[in-house]
């Protein structure tokens, strides 16, 4: 995984996937969950405030992570058609 300072070069989502597989409590930043999901980070910040998306988990101020079973839940009801994107 990219250090937070390569926070835009690519990350193939098969690692993040294999990683959540792996350990489905792994916590996931921001970008990661993004790519994940492929959709934008601003989507995913917009929904947690606006109530949509996967659950995100607040660690202090700033910083936020989101759990890989949440991720991989929130993709598996999308795809079944069970959440509206917002």
């Amino acid at each position: 995984m990219p250090s937070t300072t390569d926070a835009y070069a690519y990350v193939d989502p098969a690692q993040i996937w294999d990683l959540i597989g792996r350990n489905p409590n792994v916590l996931l930043t921001r970008p990661q969950a993004a790519v994940a999901l492929n959709v934008s980070e601003r989507w995913l910040e917009l929904g947690a405030h606006q109530g949509y998306g996967p659950p995100v988990i607040r660690l202090g101020h700033r910083t936020k992570r989101y759990r890989g079973k949440a991720i991989a839940d929130y993709a598996a009801s999308v795809e079944a058609g069970g959440i509206s994107d917002g």
